[in-house]
């Protein structure tokens, strides 16, 4: 896939074109990508993904905090899986922010970056004329000679598959259902950095995480059976998000995974996780002795969970 960054990057071949944040490449976006391959295919075109690097909302809302499913290196990765021929990743800005749907389809995609067809997300609008959509689109494309398609809602039972969907099943502890909406399992990345090691001292050392990008979605706190990568190399282990209110008064938000069968030292170390089911609630225990009768009961239910899926 090739990626463009600077709009004065001349393209080589007519496009077929897509434009969204396509935060999560979930299975909506999916459906989407495969039928825009499908026409570019059928017009001789190049199919190509319109996007930006930083969130609109983050350039048009001071107060907006993302809760991202994807970093933008996520996104270009999990575009290029699905054989995308290119991506263009647009800096966002106020300037770009001001530009109308029209101006975007005549300026950027079509005299820029040879865009010949354009297809639309069910519910995508651009432009600062956001109160324009489809119909607007496709007559506007008439006029400059592209052709513009939308594309139905992807649906899941009576569910509309989108990026918010995701994010308010990972805030309510429903793992699995995002991770079929997704078609992978959620994951977070980031590095390993030093702890109070209180685990270490009743037989369950964690590992303390630091997120690689802040604006990345921690799903709602509590347990969770998951699966870590360090170093290539995949392991299973149960990670807890939450304040820790046994060991801990300051409130502070944690991110702590035990590593099933583990005794290396990984301190700043890159460490991905992906979340495969919730065990429990966190909870706050009247002594560490009820604290550890508790994480060995979850040590168990972690490794039935990985007997009965593998």
């Amino acid at each position: 896939m090739k990626i463009v960054t600077d709009l004065h990057t001349s393209l080589q071949q007519k496009t077929a074109a897509t434009v969204g944040f396509f935060d999560g490449v979930h299975t909506g976006h999916v459906t989407l990508l495969n039928r825009l391959k499908k026409e570019a295919s059928q017009r001789n075109l190049a199919s190509m993904v319109v996007t930006f690097a930083t969130h609109p909302r983050e350039i048009l809302q001071s107060n907006y905090q993302p809760e991202l499913l994807t970093t933008t290196e996520e996104r270009i990765t999990l575009l290029a899986k699905n054989n995308i021929d290119i991506c263009v990743l647009l800096p966002f800005s106020k300037e770009m922010s001001t530009l109308t749907s029209e101006q975007f389809m005549k300026r950027i995609l079509k005299e820029t970056l040879l865009t010949e067809y354009l297809l639309l997300g069910h519910d995508h609008q651009f432009g600062s004329d956001r109160q324009n959509g489809a119909i607007e689109y496709i007559q506007f494309g008439k006029i400059i000679g592209m052709k513009v398609e939308s594309e139905t809602a992807y649906m899941k039972g009576n569910t509309c598959i989108s990026s918010s969907t995701i994010r308010r099943a990972l805030a309510t502890h429903k793992i699995e259902e995002a991770n079929t909406y997704l078609n992978y399992p959620y994951f977070i990345s980031g590095i390993v950095i030093g702890g109070k090691q209180i685990g270490r001292t009743i037989g369950f050392p964690t590992a303390n995480i630091s997120l690689t990008d802040k604006r990345k979605l921690i799903p709602a706190d509590g347990v969770y059976a998951v699966k870590v990568t360090i170093k290539g190399n995949i392991h299973q282990g149960m990670m807890n998000i939450g304040t820790r209110p046994t060991i801990d008064q300051s409130l502070q938000k944690t991110l702590e995974v035990h590593i099933l069968d583990f005794h290396e030292s990984i301190y700043q170390e890159n460490i991905s996780i992906e979340f495969l089911s919730f065990l429990r609630n966190e909870m706050r225990f009247d002594s560490l002795e009820k604290l550890v009768q508790q994480l060995l009961i979850d040590k168990e239910n972690t490794i039935t969970f990985f007997q009965q899926h593998t």
